[in-house]
């Protein structure tokens, strides 16, 4: 934790307002989108990543992985979602309280914290997880 002292129910409900509003920009939609690109990347290459890193530009890849994404059925739909969406929420909630305990340490108001930038700081977090088996 590298907050030192309890969180109190303040804290934790500014903490809940800035992660809800990073949860709600673009940055977070772009983010998702991407890990969702990589996720039917995968799936294209069959694990592969010497392929996977080879045509990850490619504008046929980008198609081809559309295209799969659409023929997905709900439940691999929702495998996809319960693969991604706790790497995300992990990241954005690692920045969140990052930057929020700096803005404490620093005797700035957290709640000028702007959801695109804390969605900006959770994206370099994602390489730091693992995807749940």
């Amino acid at each position: 934790m590298i907050h030192d002292q309890p969180l109190t129910p303040e804290d934790e409900e500014q903490l809940q307002r800035l992660y809800d509003r990073a949860m709600d920009s673009s940055p977070t939609k772009a983010a998702l989108t991407k890990l969702v690109y990589c996720y039917m990347l995968e799936r294209l290459t069959n694990g592969d990543l010497k392929t996977a890193l080879d045509v990850y530009a490619d504008a046929g890849t980008a198609e081809a992985a559309e295209r799969e994404m659409e023929a997905l059925t709900e439940p691999e739909l929702a495998d996809i979602a319960a693969r991604i969406t706790p790497l995300w929420s992990q990241a954005l909630g690692r920045a969140v309280m990052h930057m929020w305990h700096a803005c404490r340490t620093l005797g700035f108001d957290p709640d000028g914290l702007g959801g695109d930038h804390l969605a900006l700081v959770g994206s370099m977090f994602v390489g730091g997880f693992k995807a749940p088996d």
